[in-house]
Protein backbone atom coordinates (compact mmCIF):
# COMPACT_ATOMS: atom_id res chain seq x y z
CA UNK A 1 0.00 0.00 0.00
CA UNK A 2 3.09 2.37 1.06
CA UNK A 3 4.47 1.39 -2.84
CA UNK A 4 1.23 2.32 -4.36
CA UNK A 5 0.85 5.81 -2.23
CA UNK A 6 4.80 6.71 -3.38
CA UNK A 7 4.25 5.79 -6.98
CA UNK A 8 0.55 7.93 -7.29
CA UNK A 9 2.64 11.01 -5.50
CA UNK A 10 5.84 10.86 -7.99
CA UNK A 11 3.28 10.15 -11.15
CA UNK A 12 1.49 13.43 -9.80
CA UNK A 13 4.82 15.20 -8.95
CA UNK A 14 5.90 14.33 -12.66
CA UNK A 15 2.85 15.81 -14.54
CA UNK A 16 2.22 18.52 -12.55
CA UNK A 17 4.13 20.65 -14.71
CA UNK A 18 2.25 20.07 -17.64
CA UNK A 19 -0.91 20.14 -15.66
CA UNK A 20 0.38 23.57 -14.67
CA UNK A 21 1.72 24.55 -18.26
CA UNK A 22 -1.80 23.52 -19.71
CA UNK A 23 -3.62 25.58 -17.23
CA UNK A 24 -1.82 28.66 -18.17
CA UNK A 25 -3.43 28.33 -22.11
CA UNK A 26 -6.79 27.84 -22.17
CA UNK A 27 -8.81 27.43 -24.99
CA UNK A 28 -10.97 30.33 -24.66
CA UNK A 29 -14.17 31.54 -26.90
CA UNK A 30 -11.97 34.23 -28.96
CA UNK A 31 -9.52 31.08 -30.26
CA UNK A 32 -12.54 28.82 -30.94
CA UNK A 33 -13.71 31.59 -33.40
CA UNK A 34 -11.12 31.76 -35.00
CA UNK A 35 -11.22 28.22 -36.64
CA UNK A 36 -12.18 28.21 -39.98
CA UNK A 37 -15.71 26.96 -41.02
CA UNK A 38 -14.73 24.32 -43.71
CA UNK A 39 -17.84 22.78 -45.40
CA UNK A 40 -20.19 22.30 -48.41
CA UNK A 41 -17.31 20.21 -50.55
CA UNK A 42 -18.60 19.84 -54.36
CA UNK A 43 -16.55 17.81 -56.59
CA UNK A 44 -15.91 19.00 -60.30
CA UNK A 45 -17.68 16.46 -63.22
CA UNK A 46 -14.32 16.15 -64.66
CA UNK A 47 -13.16 15.03 -61.18
CA UNK A 48 -9.78 17.27 -60.76
CA UNK A 49 -11.15 20.01 -58.51
CA UNK A 50 -13.02 20.69 -55.37
CA UNK A 51 -14.96 23.84 -54.57
CA UNK A 52 -15.72 24.21 -51.39
CA UNK A 53 -16.88 26.92 -48.49
CA UNK A 54 -14.78 28.54 -45.74
CA UNK A 55 -16.59 30.42 -43.13
CA UNK A 56 -13.97 33.51 -40.79
CA UNK A 57 -15.68 34.93 -37.74
CA UNK A 58 -15.57 38.91 -38.31
CA UNK A 59 -15.06 40.52 -35.16
CA UNK A 60 -15.92 43.91 -36.16
CA UNK A 61 -19.02 43.15 -37.14
CA UNK A 62 -19.87 40.59 -34.99
CA UNK A 63 -20.77 37.51 -38.06
CA UNK A 64 -19.57 34.73 -39.98
CA UNK A 65 -18.47 35.83 -43.24
CA UNK A 66 -18.34 32.88 -45.88
CA UNK A 67 -16.45 32.95 -49.31
CA UNK A 68 -15.99 30.07 -51.78
CA UNK A 69 -12.86 28.53 -52.40
CA UNK A 70 -11.19 25.76 -55.24
CA UNK A 71 -8.23 23.98 -55.69
CA UNK A 72 -7.46 20.77 -57.76
CA UNK A 73 -7.36 17.44 -56.05
CA UNK A 74 -3.89 17.21 -56.84
CA UNK A 75 -1.33 16.72 -54.37
CA UNK A 76 0.04 19.51 -52.81
CA UNK A 77 -2.14 22.46 -55.22
CA UNK A 78 -2.80 25.55 -54.30
CA UNK A 79 -6.31 26.83 -53.14
CA UNK A 80 -7.82 29.67 -54.55
CA UNK A 81 -9.98 32.05 -53.26
CA UNK A 82 -12.78 32.85 -55.75
CA UNK A 83 -15.07 35.46 -53.82
CA UNK A 84 -14.66 38.70 -51.73
CA UNK A 85 -16.18 41.48 -49.68
CA UNK A 86 -18.52 41.87 -46.87
CA UNK A 87 -20.98 39.67 -47.88
CA UNK A 88 -20.80 35.86 -47.47
CA UNK A 89 -21.03 33.72 -50.40
CA UNK A 90 -21.77 29.62 -50.32
CA UNK A 91 -23.75 27.04 -51.77
CA UNK A 92 -20.84 26.84 -54.93
CA UNK A 93 -22.25 24.37 -57.33
CA UNK A 94 -20.68 23.08 -60.94
CA UNK A 95 -22.43 23.31 -63.92
CA UNK A 96 -22.59 20.05 -66.11
CA UNK A 97 -19.69 21.08 -68.05
CA UNK A 98 -17.57 22.58 -65.21
CA UNK A 99 -16.86 25.60 -66.71
CA UNK A 100 -19.17 27.52 -64.23
CA UNK A 101 -20.14 27.49 -60.79
CA UNK A 102 -23.72 28.82 -59.26
CA UNK A 103 -23.34 29.69 -55.88
CA UNK A 104 -25.49 32.23 -53.28
CA UNK A 105 -24.49 35.76 -52.53
CA UNK A 106 -26.66 38.81 -51.05
CA UNK A 107 -29.81 36.43 -51.11
CA UNK A 108 -29.26 35.64 -54.76
CA UNK A 109 -28.14 33.09 -57.15
CA UNK A 110 -24.97 33.98 -59.16
CA UNK A 111 -22.74 32.58 -61.39
CA UNK A 112 -19.08 32.59 -62.44
CA UNK A 113 -16.49 30.86 -64.57
CA UNK A 114 -14.56 28.19 -62.78
CA UNK A 115 -11.72 30.20 -62.08
CA UNK A 116 -13.80 32.83 -60.38
CA UNK A 117 -13.55 35.48 -63.46
CA UNK A 118 -17.19 36.62 -65.17
CA UNK A 119 -19.57 36.94 -61.96
CA UNK A 120 -23.18 37.12 -62.96
CA UNK A 121 -26.24 37.87 -61.10
CA UNK A 122 -28.87 35.12 -62.58
CA UNK A 123 -32.01 35.50 -59.79
CA UNK A 124 -33.42 39.60 -59.06
CA UNK A 125 -36.53 38.72 -56.96
CA UNK A 126 -37.70 40.55 -53.66
CA UNK A 127 -38.06 37.03 -51.83
CA UNK A 128 -34.58 36.12 -52.32
CA UNK A 129 -33.14 32.71 -53.96
CA UNK A 130 -30.96 29.94 -52.12
CA UNK A 131 -30.34 25.64 -53.23
CA UNK A 132 -29.06 26.28 -56.89
CA UNK A 133 -29.46 22.91 -58.72
CA UNK A 134 -28.53 22.87 -62.22
CA UNK A 135 -30.44 21.19 -64.71
CA UNK A 136 -28.60 18.12 -66.79
CA UNK A 137 -28.29 20.28 -70.32
CA UNK A 138 -27.07 23.37 -68.67
CA UNK A 139 -29.68 25.31 -69.72
CA UNK A 140 -31.68 25.54 -66.20
CA UNK A 141 -31.27 26.57 -62.34
CA UNK A 142 -33.98 25.34 -59.91
CA UNK A 143 -34.01 27.36 -56.41
CA UNK A 144 -36.06 27.73 -53.73
CA UNK A 145 -37.48 31.20 -52.51
CA UNK A 146 -39.85 31.85 -49.51
CA UNK A 147 -43.11 32.90 -50.88
CA UNK A 148 -46.14 34.61 -49.96
CA UNK A 149 -48.46 31.67 -51.31
CA UNK A 150 -51.58 33.93 -52.21
CA UNK A 151 -49.35 35.46 -54.95
CA UNK A 152 -48.72 34.26 -58.03
CA UNK A 153 -45.85 36.34 -59.75
CA UNK A 154 -43.45 38.47 -58.75
CA UNK A 155 -45.10 41.93 -58.32
CA UNK A 156 -47.51 40.40 -55.47
CA UNK A 157 -44.30 39.41 -53.68
CA UNK A 158 -42.44 42.41 -53.91
CA UNK A 159 -45.97 44.73 -52.78
CA UNK A 160 -46.06 42.10 -49.98
CA UNK A 161 -42.80 42.48 -49.09
CA UNK A 162 -42.46 46.25 -48.87
CA UNK A 163 -45.71 46.10 -47.18
CA UNK A 164 -44.38 43.68 -44.38
CA UNK A 165 -41.33 46.68 -43.91
CA UNK A 166 -43.30 49.52 -43.68
CA UNK A 167 -45.98 48.09 -41.32
CA UNK A 168 -45.87 49.05 -37.57
CA UNK A 169 -47.73 45.94 -36.32
CA UNK A 170 -45.29 43.07 -35.68
CA UNK A 171 -47.85 41.06 -34.34
CA UNK A 172 -48.63 37.33 -35.90
CA UNK A 173 -52.13 35.97 -36.12
CA UNK A 174 -52.00 32.71 -37.35
CA UNK A 175 -54.68 29.88 -37.65
CA UNK A 176 -52.92 26.25 -38.49
CA UNK A 177 -49.55 24.35 -36.83
CA UNK A 178 -46.68 24.57 -37.43
CA UNK A 179 -46.85 28.39 -36.86
CA UNK A 180 -43.03 28.50 -35.35
CA UNK A 181 -39.95 26.81 -35.37
CA UNK A 182 -37.24 27.69 -32.80
CA UNK A 183 -36.75 31.48 -33.37
CA UNK A 184 -38.38 31.58 -36.67
CA UNK A 185 -41.97 32.33 -37.69
CA UNK A 186 -43.46 29.89 -40.30
CA UNK A 187 -47.25 31.56 -40.60
CA UNK A 188 -46.92 33.78 -43.28
CA UNK A 189 -44.28 32.73 -45.83
CA UNK A 190 -43.86 29.08 -47.48
CA UNK A 191 -40.63 27.86 -49.40
CA UNK A 192 -41.34 26.82 -53.34
CA UNK A 193 -39.20 25.60 -55.64
CA UNK A 194 -38.59 27.75 -58.89
CA UNK A 195 -36.79 27.52 -62.29
CA UNK A 196 -34.76 30.02 -64.01
CA UNK A 197 -32.85 30.18 -66.82
CA UNK A 198 -28.73 29.87 -66.30
CA UNK A 199 -28.64 33.02 -67.93
CA UNK A 200 -31.19 35.07 -66.41
CA UNK A 201 -34.80 36.35 -66.71
CA UNK A 202 -37.77 34.89 -65.43
CA UNK A 203 -37.96 32.62 -63.09
CA UNK A 204 -41.18 30.01 -63.55
CA UNK A 205 -42.40 28.76 -60.25
CA UNK A 206 -42.98 25.13 -60.19
CA UNK A 207 -44.58 24.32 -57.26
CA UNK A 208 -47.34 26.62 -56.06
CA UNK A 209 -50.10 26.67 -53.44
CA UNK A 210 -50.27 26.93 -49.49
CA UNK A 211 -47.56 24.25 -48.68
CA UNK A 212 -44.01 24.37 -48.11
CA UNK A 213 -41.97 22.19 -50.91
CA UNK A 214 -39.78 20.71 -49.61
CA UNK A 215 -40.93 20.67 -46.18
CA UNK A 216 -39.36 22.60 -43.44
CA UNK A 217 -36.50 21.51 -42.26
CA UNK A 218 -36.11 18.79 -44.47
CA UNK A 219 -33.21 16.05 -43.38
CA UNK A 220 -31.65 14.91 -46.18
CA UNK A 221 -29.08 16.52 -48.69
CA UNK A 222 -31.27 16.37 -51.77
CA UNK A 223 -34.45 18.25 -52.07
CA UNK A 224 -35.15 18.39 -56.13
CA UNK A 225 -33.36 17.21 -59.04
CA UNK A 226 -33.68 17.04 -63.03
CA UNK A 227 -34.59 14.19 -64.94
CA UNK A 228 -31.47 13.48 -67.42
CA UNK A 229 -33.67 14.58 -70.49
CA UNK A 230 -34.17 17.92 -68.05
CA UNK A 231 -37.60 18.25 -68.81
CA UNK A 232 -38.96 16.73 -65.37
CA UNK A 233 -38.44 17.92 -61.50
CA UNK A 234 -38.91 16.14 -58.71
CA UNK A 235 -39.18 17.33 -55.23
CA UNK A 236 -40.66 17.02 -51.79
CA UNK A 237 -43.66 17.85 -50.00
CA UNK A 238 -45.64 17.09 -46.78
CA UNK A 239 -49.39 16.61 -47.90
CA UNK A 240 -50.75 16.63 -45.06
CA UNK A 241 -52.85 19.52 -43.47
CA UNK A 242 -51.45 19.72 -40.24
CA UNK A 243 -47.39 19.53 -40.92
CA UNK A 244 -46.71 20.19 -36.91
CA UNK A 245 -47.94 16.67 -35.88
CA UNK A 246 -47.09 14.71 -39.47
CA UNK A 247 -43.89 13.30 -40.31
CA UNK A 248 -45.17 12.86 -44.23
CA UNK A 249 -43.01 13.94 -46.72
CA UNK A 250 -43.43 12.50 -50.15
CA UNK A 251 -42.03 12.25 -53.89
CA UNK A 252 -43.97 14.40 -56.65
CA UNK A 253 -42.69 15.12 -60.11
CA UNK A 254 -44.13 18.13 -62.32
CA UNK A 255 -42.48 19.34 -66.00
CA UNK A 256 -40.04 21.92 -65.92
CA UNK A 257 -42.74 23.85 -68.49
CA UNK A 258 -45.12 23.78 -65.33
CA UNK A 259 -48.24 22.32 -64.92
CA UNK A 260 -49.80 19.79 -62.59
CA UNK A 261 -47.72 17.83 -60.28
CA UNK A 262 -47.56 14.07 -59.85
CA UNK A 263 -47.52 12.79 -55.92
CA UNK A 264 -45.81 8.72 -56.81
CA UNK A 265 -45.08 8.04 -53.30
CA UNK A 266 -49.26 8.64 -52.05
CA UNK A 267 -49.32 4.64 -50.70
CA UNK A 268 -46.34 5.71 -47.96
CA UNK A 269 -47.45 7.31 -44.78
CA UNK A 270 -44.07 7.80 -43.76
CA UNK A 271 -41.22 9.83 -44.49
CA UNK A 272 -39.57 10.46 -48.06
CA UNK A 273 -36.31 12.09 -49.13
CA UNK A 274 -33.40 12.37 -51.57
CA UNK A 275 -35.18 11.92 -54.72
CA UNK A 276 -32.70 11.14 -57.83
CA UNK A 277 -32.54 9.99 -61.35
CA UNK A 278 -30.98 7.32 -62.48
CA UNK A 279 -28.76 8.08 -65.75
CA UNK A 280 -30.95 6.20 -67.91
CA UNK A 281 -33.77 7.92 -66.94
CA UNK A 282 -36.13 5.00 -66.12
CA UNK A 283 -36.22 5.05 -62.43
CA UNK A 284 -36.05 7.95 -59.59
CA UNK A 285 -34.23 6.52 -56.24
CA UNK A 286 -35.40 8.04 -52.81
CA UNK A 287 -34.56 6.52 -49.13
CA UNK A 288 -38.18 6.33 -47.64
CA UNK A 289 -39.56 5.20 -43.80
CA UNK A 290 -42.74 3.17 -44.02
CA UNK A 291 -44.00 4.33 -40.03
CA UNK A 292 -46.14 7.46 -39.88
CA UNK A 293 -45.26 9.70 -37.10
CA UNK A 294 -41.74 7.87 -36.31
CA UNK A 295 -38.79 9.96 -37.26
CA UNK A 296 -36.77 7.08 -35.76
CA UNK A 297 -37.90 4.46 -38.40
CA UNK A 298 -35.33 2.93 -40.66
CA UNK A 299 -34.19 4.02 -43.96
CA UNK A 300 -35.60 1.86 -46.68
CA UNK A 301 -33.67 2.21 -50.12
CA UNK A 302 -36.46 2.85 -53.00
CA UNK A 303 -36.53 2.68 -56.57
CA UNK A 304 -39.91 4.23 -58.15
CA UNK A 305 -40.33 2.72 -61.85
CA UNK A 306 -41.57 5.86 -64.40
CA UNK A 307 -43.20 3.54 -66.76
CA UNK A 308 -44.80 1.43 -64.29
CA UNK A 309 -45.19 3.74 -61.91
CA UNK A 310 -44.06 0.90 -59.38
CA UNK A 311 -41.97 1.25 -56.57
CA UNK A 312 -39.64 -1.42 -55.28
CA UNK A 313 -37.49 -1.60 -52.18
CA UNK A 314 -33.73 -2.14 -52.85
CA UNK A 315 -31.18 -3.90 -50.42
CA UNK A 316 -34.44 -5.45 -48.74
CA UNK A 317 -34.04 -6.24 -45.06
CA UNK A 318 -30.56 -4.46 -44.72
CA UNK A 319 -30.51 -2.34 -42.12
CA UNK A 320 -29.47 1.32 -43.37
CA UNK A 321 -29.30 2.89 -39.93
Amino acid sequence: MKRFVISISVLLIAFAPIVVAQETRRFTIEELLKVRRVGDPQVSPDGKSLAFAIGDVNFDANRTVTHIYVMPLASGAEIKRLTSGDSSASGPRWSPDGRKIAYVTGGQIWVMDHDGDDKEQVTKISTGASGPVWSPDGNWIAFTSEVYPECTNEDCNRQKEEQAAKSKVKAHLTDRLLYRHWVEWRDVKRTHVFIISSNGGDARELTPGDFDAPPYAVAGDIDYSFSPDSKELAYLRNPDKVEAISTNSDVYIVSTAGGAAKNITVRNRGYEDSPVYTKDGKHILYRSQATAGFEADRWRLMSYNRGTGASTELLKGFDLN
